[in-house]
């Protein structure tokens, strides 16, 4: 029997690292990017330039997300042809960032922590703490054995990087399926803790519905920890589980050591060190509730703790002497994620953003699997509440519009959904509920893998900012002015000949557009979506007329995955919907 089931579960992993991997070298740089934003002989002419503007804005930065003064002064630049041109300083480095980064926002961050690193001088210092070292320092590890076997290219003049973009992309793609193989693991351990908890059968349920989880394989294809965790947050659970039934000191440490090391790789995952007092609690909690209260002051429990410290340390020493810097980075956090706790945020974040985690069939058996827990209220019930409860209610509270911040739900509420539909198959003796329950596992079969088939065939199209930069180069005559809210970056704004406009940044101030009344305007989903609203955009933008769109929406078997206004901000970013304005006629005159 146990042999059957490890079977179906390594079935259950190649099927996740199938979906896991398909798609990953979606978001970066490659050669059309270069032909994109100019050529050969201009990126050339530009190099020198982008590597001391690059330089001069590192220099400055003491913490991740520092803010910080920008001259926007003009640089001359020289040809070849012995003609000289003037640029703007925010033009040059969007040039540069779409040769660097990848579409996905904040993906640079992890090869810039590597970057900071000096294995020569034993300098292992990210300098940035918000990804734990774990995750840094395993990756580093692995690109750095690709690159002697020469898979990818690791050079430090990151001028080389200008001319061969593609070298870049291989880096990240090689990144992400370092992070997709663990999250491919994780359904091991899932189906682990399933048998642990409540039956195999359970387990393997759990398993398989995390393999095709629409917001897991989403976010393998990226290159940060939030699914490279999993694993190590799974596998912490497994050990924490064992203290049920075991009191020995041994077990303890090494759970306490595992939460660390959890933790070690991204913070907000940490809070499965919550497992062991909880485990703890409820097994003194038949000797009454005063005692079980006081045995959290057991030797155990403080053994656990400073291994759980002893495990975050090990993989994250740089905490100690970067002290100042890792405050001012969660600082920096807190103050655009602050925590404002309101049964409307809760609503919303569980309503809409949950929901775009697992897609709707799931999601409804998810949040059934919740109440009959709450119902049935047994041990491994309580812990799997606790477990999931403040967690949710903290990414509710302070990141109410992200999906990926609040990931670490997803296995606590998969193993209430395996739970669930497996009590509901076991009332074999009742066939009308054992044929509604195979029912329901097929809608949530067929609905859940459909959304993430066509969530990985989306990221395998060309992007909406690819097809968008190529539009404007091909359409739009040299010299015309072009308007955007913000400042070009890859992530939000599509990548073409910036040089060769009248780029306008109107930071969506009605004067600066009135003064300098651009031929065209272009707009990302992000720059509507976050905050200034649609109607707002039309209105500030009431003077042009839309004359192209590039938009694609998730779609197989004539199913459609569209967003809308209350969609994660975060879901448009392997295409988000871009439009082009033109000013009208009548207003050019």
């Amino acid at each position: 029997m146990k042999q059957k089931y490890f079977i179906y579960v390594t079935l259950i992993f190649f099927l996740s690292l199938f979906l896991n991997i398909s798609g990953s070298w979606w978001a970066g740089p490659d050669k059309n990017r270069l032909k994109l934003v100019g050529d050969k002989e201009l990126v050339e002419a530009l190099s020198e330039e982008m590597v001391k503007s690059r330089e001069e804005l590192y220099s400055g930065i003491q913490y991740y997300d520092q803010e910080q003064k920008y001259e926007d002064r003009e640089i001359k630049i020289f040809l070849q042809n012995n003609k000289t041109i003037k640029v703007k300083r925010t033009l040059l480095d969007a040039v540069r960032s779409f040769l660097l980064r990848s579409y996905a926002p904040d993906e640079q961050a992890t090869l810039k922590a590597l970057s900071n690193m000096k294995p020569s001088r034993l300098d292992f210092n990210p300098g940035f703490f918000v990804y734990g070292g774990l995750y840094l320092y395993l990756i580093a590890i692995f690109l750095k054995v690709l690159s002697i076997a020469g898979i990818v290219k690791l050079v430090p003049d990151i001028s080389y990087y200008f001319l061969h973009p593609e070298q870049m992309g291989i880096i990240f793609t090689a990144g992400k399926i370092f992070g997709a193989i663990f999250t491919s693991l994780t359904v091991y351990l899932i189906y682990r803790a399933g048998c642990l908890l409540y039956t195999r059968r359970a387990g393997l349920i759990s398993a398989f519905l995390f393999s095709i989880t629409p917001a897991v394989v989403a976010w393998s294809h990226y290159l940060n920890p939030y699914t490279f965790t999993f694993f190590w947050l799974l596998l912490s659970f497994c050990i924490c589980i064992k203290l049920f039934e075991n009191e020995l000191p041994g077990y303890y440490i090494l759970a306490g050591l595992s939460t660390g090391l959890t933790a070690g790789s991204l913070s907000t995952y940490g809070f499965i060190i919550f497992a062991v007092p909880v485990i703890h609690f409820m097994k003194n909690y038949s000797r009454g509730i005063k005692r079980a209260f006081f045995s959290l002051l057991d030797k155990r429990m403080w053994l656990a703790l400073l291994f759980s410290i002893i495990g975050f340390l090990m993989v994250n020493p740089y905490w100690i002497a970067s002290f100042r810097q890792v405050l001012n980075e969660f600082k920096k956090a807190g103050e655009y994620y602050r925590f404002t706790p309101h049964p409307f945020r809760w609503f919303i974040y569980l309503r809409y953003t949950v929901m775009s985690m697992l897609g709707f069939p799931l999601w409804l058996v998810a949040m059934c699997g919740v109440l009959y827990a709450f119902f049935k209220r047994r041990k491994e019930d309580i812990l799997l509440i606790f477990l999931l409860l403040p967690p949710l209610i903290y990414f509710a509270s302070s990141m109410t519009r992200f999906m990926h911040y609040g990931l670490y739900i997803i296995p606590f509420l998969l193993l209430l959904t395996g739970r669930l539909l497996d009590s509901w198959l076991k009332k074999s003796e009742n066939r009308f509920l054992w044929i509604t329950g195979i029912f329901v596992i097929a809608i949530i079969t067929f609905y859940t893998f459909s959304y993430t088939l066509a969530i990985n065939l989306a990221a395998m199209r060309e992007n909406t900012r690819s097809l968008a930069g190529k539009w404007v180069n091909e359409n739009i005559p040299e010299g015309t002015g072009i308007g955007m809210p913000e400042i070009p970056s890859p992530w939000r704004t599509p990548p073409f000949r910036y040089l060769d406009y009248r780029m306008v940044i109107t930071y969506w101030d009605t004067q600066i557009l009135a003064r300098e009344k651009p031929e065209y305007f272009i707009v990302s989903e992000y720059q509507w979506l976050r905050g200034y609203g649609y109607k707002n955009m039309l209105s500030y933008l009431r003077e042009y007329e839309e004359v192209k769109k590039f938009e694609y929406f998730p779609d197989i078997l004539g199913l459609k995955f569209k967003r809308d206004k209350n969609s994660p901000w975060d879901w448009p970013d392997f295409n988000p919907q871009i439009l082009i304005f033109r000013r009208r006629q009548n207003e050019k005159n």
